[in-house]
């Protein structure tokens, strides 16, 4: 059975020096929350794990707390999953082949939007929510509507 980790960023200050959203950094409260998902992660072997990531800061921010303390070698960033909507990170992951774990890092309401679409339920993923997946597919390419459970859900305090 296939696994999928969805994963929003953690707490993010409310703007950045340069102005843009994209650049938004973690807030110290997102940096906490961070290093909490961090330590919830090192009970899980993640070794063969695909990590794909926005390429904004604040995504990038919480790969690298999460990658300080756990065994993440296959890793992405892709500018296309920054603020990506359900069909982008949809295709994003029926693109994959294997039968490795992915986690999925990025924003709402894209991964929310995802996350319901694929349970039939709806969801919100607060900021640093860990929703982890378990896919009733052999392959990444057939995922569609209904076709995950729920295993997990972890939010730092």
């Amino acid at each position: 059975m296939l696994k999928l980790m969805l994963l929003r960023h953690a707490k993010t200050e409310k703007n950045s020096a340069t102005g843009l959203d994209f650049d938004r950094p973690l807030a110290p409260k997102g940096q906490v929350q961070a290093k909490a998902m961090a330590a919830h992660l090192t009970h899980i072997d993640l070794s063969d794990t695909a990590v794909f990531c926005s390429d904004a800061k604040r995504t990038v921010q919480t790969f690298d707390f999460l990658r300080q303390q756990n065994d993440l070698t296959s890793y992405t960033f892709d500018h296309d999953l920054y603020l990506a909507n359900r069909e982008t990170l949809l295709n994003q992951l029926c693109k994959q082949q294997g039968d490795f774990t992915i986690l999925l890092i990025g924003h709402n309401d894209g991964l929310s939007d995802l996350a319901s679409f694929l349970t039939n339920t709806y969801l919100h993923l607060s900021t640093c929510t860990l929703l982890t997946l378990d896919v009733h597919l052999d392959e990444w390419a057939h995922l569609s509507s209904g076709t995950c459970t729920i295993s997990e859900v972890f939010r730092p305090e």
